[in-house]
């Protein structure tokens, strides 16, 4: 699969181009329909559960996430002098990665609001 997926990335075809939104598309649908059971009077209510929280603040903010995500990589790749990472190095950089891109993000969101907060008072 690696070998697929490593050569694939950089040179898609259509099969693979169709796999890879294949996923995003399934749920896409599978959030959106839960959503619409959810709806009362037609208005969106926010979620009880952690977990669907968590996903709701992600889908909000995804474009920060997706823009910041990458510096973690680039600070422990160069912190490691550039050199590859094991197997289990790559799970704890991603963990790492969700954690430190969690701070930053909900760190941005906490000043930019009271920032705003601020001027309007």
């Amino acid at each position: 699969m690696f070998v697929a997926f490593s050569d694939a990335y950089t040179h898609p075809n259509l099969w693979h181009v169709v796999a890879s939104l294949a996923h995003i598309f399934i749920f896409a649908i599978i959030f959106f329909a839960l959503e619409e059971a959810r709806r009362k009077d037609g208005k969106p209510c926010e979620p009880k559960n952690p977990i669907a929280k968590q996903l709701l603040y992600y889908s909000r903010h995804i474009s920060k996430y997706y823009a910041l995500h990458v510096t973690v990589y680039f600070v422990a790749l160069g912190l490691h002098g550039y050199e590859g990472f094991k197997s289990y190095q790559c799970w704890i950089l991603a963990l790492l990665s969700i954690l430190v891109t969690e701070c930053m993000v909900r760190g941005y969101n906490y000043l930019s609001e009271n920032i705003i907060k601020r001027k309007n008072a």
